[in-house]
């Protein structure tokens, strides 16, 4: 199952609903964010325009490798800080494996051949990401890049070159308007004032999540906003003797131009030490390095070891990691189903739903085999929700109802 699809599903929907806490947004296809609770949100439009040729060759874009063309697997910019890292956010990376994702170094428009396209190796992410803030995060090349130009990071102390009213600018693939439904082929700017932390949690309803580990720009009046898919790129302003310096990370906003509304940015003079340390490999990030498996294995915290499932589903790929480990299987005609556990321990699904906060219909609970069950439908996808042992487990699968029962009741008797 494609993961571009899969954040649709039940597993997605929990992921989002462990880390988004502190602000009533929802994550999009496109990476970034949305306000929830905005039935039909006007088509608001962001101001950008194509950037001039040759002007950022630090941008990257960040694509999963197995979609079908470039623009269908974007995921989220970056920025080429060394020959074998790029800075994005934390957001962008945590729900993938490193395996999942190439970088795309070098290229202006997504559809042409320039540049170069780099598989990763390992994610560093800040370890204390929690949602929105610290959203940072390092990707390790797979091997050293030949293109582009590394960008300089602003240093702790260079803020005076991004006070309030200091013009910076955003680059990106990330869509045109609030309603686009697919990235531009182009490379776009947008040029807007940063503004003072005051101004910015004024518009947050004053949330504490608005501090010093943020930069918020924009303007109060006309939408000039990043938007879906430019998550994890690069805000910069002027360097000390021409240049840019890169200042901050794209993190997350409500909606794309909204008037009154400021987007905000992960502060890159806050992380200065942080990046280095992981660079120089003494870093206190997570390095999440991915295991690939030929067989589910028993000996982790999810105890299931099958390489059959009913129905004629057979195991056909699988990774682990000390937090989540994912198991592929497809039936004979190639239909797929996923198994993704979650290192995460509760006494009880009912805990996991109130803390969680998840809204569960009458008609979305089962019992198999005495054992609680939470099962919908998401399109053409049915996703069950139950705990084994120490772990979260999600299962979806092109199947029925009744299907999916028997499939939940095969995972919790193997050992």
């Amino acid at each position: 199952m494609q993961i571009f699809n899969k954040k649709f599903t039940l597993a997605f929907l929990l992921l989002l609903m462990f880390t988004l806490v502190a602000l009533p947004v929802a994550a999009n296809p496109f990476g970034g964010s949305i306000i929830v609770g905005i039935d039909e949100p006007p088509d608001t439009h962001t101001g950008k325009t194509p950037a001039p040729p040759g002007q950022n060759p630090w941008q990257v874009a960040i694509i999963f490798n197995e979609a079908s063309s470039v623009q269908r697997g974007f995921v989220c910019g970056g920025s080429l800080i060394a020959s074998e890292w790029i800075l994005t956010a934390a957001h962008c990376v945590e729900d993938f494996e490193p395996e999942e994702l190439d970088v795309i170094i070098g290229r202006e428009k997504l559809s042409s051949k320039d540049g170069e396209q780099i598989g990763s190796i390992a994610f560093h992410i800040h370890t204390d990401w929690d949602g929105n803030n610290n959203d940072i995060a390092l990707i390790k090349l797979a091997q050293p890049a030949s293109k582009g130009q590394f960008v300089a990071l602003q240093k702790a102390d260079q803020t005076a070159l991004s006070l309030p009213g200091t013009n910076s600018k955003v680059t990106g693939w990330g869509v045109l308007s609030l309603l686009a439904e697919e990235v531009p082929d182009a490379l776009h700017q947008v040029e807007m004032p940063i503004v003072t932390k005051a101004q910015c949690r004024a518009s947050y309803e004053n949330d504490p999540v608005i501090n010093d580990t943020v930069i918020c720009a924009g303007t109060r009046t006309s939408g000039s906003d990043p938007c879906f898919g430019d998550s994890g790129g690069p805000l910069t302003v002027a360097g000390p003797t021409g240049g840019r310096l890169l200042a901050g990370i794209v993190s997350f906003g409500r909606g794309c131009g909204f008037v009154g509304q400021y987007g905000v940015y992960t502060r890159v003079s806050m992380f200065e030490g942080w990046v280095m340390r992981q660079l120089n490999g003494s870093g206190d990030g997570e390095a999440i390095i991915v295991q690939k498996l030929t067989a589910p294995q028993s000996n982790t915290f999810f105890q299931f070891s099958a390489t059959s499932l009913p129905f004629g589903y057979e195991f056909v790929s699988g990774s682990v990691n000390p937090y989540e480990i994912v198991y592929t299987y497809e039936d004979a005609e190639g239909s797929p189903l996923d198994i993704i556990a979650l290192n995460d321990q509760y006494d009880d699904l009912d805990e996991l739903i109130d803390e969680a906060e998840i809204e569960v219909a009458d008609d979305e609970v089962y019992f198999v085999n005495g054992q609680k069950v939470l099962i919908a439908k998401f399109g053409n996808i049915t996703s069950a929700l139950f705990l084994k042992g120490d772990a979260v487990v999600i299962v979806d699968a092109f199947v029925t109802f009744d299907q999916m029962q028997t499939i939940v009741a095969a995972i919790l008797n193997s050992n």
